[in-house]
């Protein structure tokens, strides 16, 4: 939160926000003051769906914020139906420790009774929905955010005081100090009455500031840089030949005092790979002097722009007790508000979007409903322009950032790897360039070996990524015992908030290999890898592929006071594996957490190229069940020689057996 003592005029010092107007059925639920330490508090509401509708056509602020949120849990229901079923609407806590004027929750449901005679026994839910009561700001925003529509304009103005703030209290500039003080090689120049290219910067003051744009390509083709118009844009860009999320980014940056703006598609040079190359490289230094990233998070291409025209339902406040002597004015909204589905925020399924939030000192997002700061440190927007409130965990931002630099480090890097790799990435081959500016700051923060995604001085343990069904495979040139090789989301086996503390690593790293696209880029793409491994334990496994029912069977019978060992299996490319039930592979454990007692390891497959070549297939590990556990015996666990590259006699009767992976 803001300190108000040091604030800008955020909010007007004249008459309360007035409140939105409230049907016959919520309007008395607010009445009396909620007391939820006492259990929630029941209202009779509208016993079908078709009548929350009815009321929200009608005005009623609460019925169209918990219609943006309500769900059918029986998807053959519809909102058409003349459901006969009971509603209530009940106020509760917002969670342990929570004090009712800190924060509340709005919780609607709907039941369906089949048998009305056996009412309690054939309860059933069939509609639901809930928003949050939090504490409002108790003056009117200077802007008119209850207009028939709010503008851009009025937006811009708050937009400037952030600004303002920041430049004057904050110091946001986390990434761009550790970046060279230079310009980008292109920025285009918007201070004039149309746009023009500044193909070369070396004569533009180093520190002068420019904004940036987060947008979505989209499949629409629109105009870019290329060789053929270089020259003709240096001379002037029609304004009116741009995407319109373009020409709303050029408003937004001038109306905001900036003179330069870069934007990807018209600064590099599209038909050039190896300006694309050079440029690539460069982006943790475009986005972290960034003076402000403009972000089309709505956006889901070019054509739909910056800016959506909101209706004036798009913000609801409610009077709390005003039949006591100090009524509480509370933002009534749904969860989506601050946590909207991936539908309603297309650009945050970018993964090339990742690092230009992670790296951009401040970044103004603009919402279906609300433009949003995020700044290092602070998180605004303009239900809350002095920063959203920290309500325990229950009010976090999905926009938001850690605060402060600590999270960009060599033991955040799993979290940021988990994010990334849920996002969209059009081609394969830039799963690790698209990641590249985080790695290389986080390098020169904590020199490392940097390893086809992975850090050298744990790169046993980030070994144990598992993947998740669901993404369409993607083809990739990264070694298989790289995250980067698969087009999945990504999950560690021990990442926040699951980190336990690993006791024994049963594999050691001989040596890397890796032949990178650009020698002297080790943050680009990788044409091939092989890890040299020395490995403990190495052990001939059933798989079992069957789609609803996959793992490993380890059928050593004495391994666990004759059990057979079967553990769950997860495929890291399910798709190669269609159609067959059955097959012999290779479980390499690799890593031993005793709380919650596992072994986690990764499935292999002989190349068949090499001796001891293998590839990895999947992931695997070994829980300890009740009071027992697995304690790898001395003998069947052990690689045969006929398994491995190499065994090397060390003496007194002991091997080192290597293997390789690729």
């Amino acid at each position: 939160m803001l300190d108000e003592r040091d604030s800008p005029e955020f909010t007007s010092k004249h008459a309360l926000q007035l409140p939105t107007t409230l049907c016959a059925k919520c309007q008395p639920s607010f009445t009396p003051w909620p007391q939820p330490e006492s259990g929630p508090r029941n209202f009779r509401w509208y016993d079908t769906v078709a009548d929350v509708h009815n009321s929200a056509a009608s005005g009623c602020g609460l019925c169209i914020q918990l219609l943006k949120n309500g769900r059918y849990e029986h998807p053959h229901h519809t909102a058409e139906e003349n459901i006969s079923n009971v509603g209530k609407f009940a106020i509760y806590s917002l969670g342990d420790g929570v004090k009712p004027e800190e924060g509340l929750l709005v919780l609607i449901s709907m039941y369906w009774f089949e048998d009305p005679v056996k009412e309690e026994q054939m309860k059933k839910h069939v509609w639901a929905a809930k928003a949050f009561l939090i504490p409002g700001i108790q003056q009117a925003v200077l802007y008119d955010s209850i207009g028939e529509t709010s503008s851009m304009h009025h937006t811009l103005e708050l937009c400037k005081k952030w600004i303002q703030y920041c430049d004057a209290s904050h110091t946001c500039r986390g990434t761009s100090t550790t970046t060279p003080e230079v310009l980008p090689t292109r920025l285009i120049e918007i201070d004039g009455d149309e746009p023009r290219l500044c193909a070369d910067t070396s004569n533009i003051d180093t520190s002068t500031q420019y904004a940036s744009l987060s947008h979505c390509w989209g499949l629409k083709k629109f105009l870019t840089l290329v060789k053929s118009n270089l020259s003709d844009f240096t001379r002037r860009i029609s304004l009116k030949s741009l995407p319109k999320t373009f020409q709303e980014a050029i408003y937004i940056a001038k109306s905001l005092g900036f003179k330069y703006i870069w934007i990807d598609s018209l600064c590099i040079v599209q038909d050039d790979a190896e300006d694309w190359k050079h440029e690539s490289v460069r982006m943790g230094s475009v986005y972290g002097r960034s003076g402000l990233n403009i972000a089309a998070t709505a956006a889901s291409d070019g054509q739909v722009g910056c800016w959506l025209p909101r209706d004036k339902d798009w913000r609801c406040q409610v009077l709390l007790g005003n039949d006591g002597p100090a009524p509480r004015l509370y933002e009534c909204f749904p969860p989506e508000m601050l946590q909207p589905r991936n539908e309603q925020i297309p650009l945050m399924t970018r993964a090339w979007v990742v690092q230009e939030r992670f790296l951009s000192p401040r970044t103004l997002h603009f919402t279906k409903d609300q433009a949003f700061w995020v700044c290092q440190s602070v998180t605004a927007c303009e239900i809350w322009p002095e920063g959203i409130p920290r309500v325990q965990h229950y009010l976090e931002c999905s926009l938001d950032l850690p605060k402060g630099s600590s999270w960009l480090s060599r033991e955040g890097w799993p979290t940021i790897v988990e994010q990334y790799s849920s996002c969209n990435l059009t081609f394969g081959r830039d799963k690790l360039v698209a990641i590249s500016a985080i790695a290389q700051l986080i390098q020169k923060k904590t020199p490392d070996g940097y390893v086809a995604g992975m850090w050298q001085s744990d790169l046993a343990a980030e070994l144990c990524w598992s993947t998740s069904r669901g993404r369409r495979y993607m083809p990739s040139t990264a070694p298989s015992w790289s995250w980067a090789s698969n087009s999945a989301p990504i999950s560690y086996f021990n990442s926040p908030p699951y980190t336990f503390p690993v006791t024994k690593h049963y594999i050691e790293i001989c040596s890397i290999d890796i032949e990178y696209s650009t020698p002297s880029n080790p943050f680009g793409e990788i044409i091939s890898g092989t890890l040299e491994i020395r490995c403990e334990y190495l052990k001939e496994c059933t798989v079992y592929a069957k789609e609803e029912n996959s793992g490993i069977i380890i059928d050593d019978k004495r391994t666990l006071r004759g059990r057979t060992i079967i553990e769950g299996m997860g495929f890291d490319h399910w798709e190669e594996y269609a159609g067959v039930e059955t097959f012999r592979a290779f479980w390499l454990p690799i890593a031993y957490l005793p709380e919650p007692g596992r072994h986690s390891g990764i499935v292999l497959q002989p190349t068949g190229v090499r001796k001891g070549e293998y590839r990895r297939i999947g992931s695997a590990s070994v829980q300890r069940s009740g009071n027992s556990d697995l304690h790898f015996p001395s003998e069947p666990f052990l690689p045969r020689e006929e398994y491995c590259a190499r065994v090397d006699n060390t003496g007194g009767g002991k091997q080192d057996f290597y293997i390789s992976i690729v």
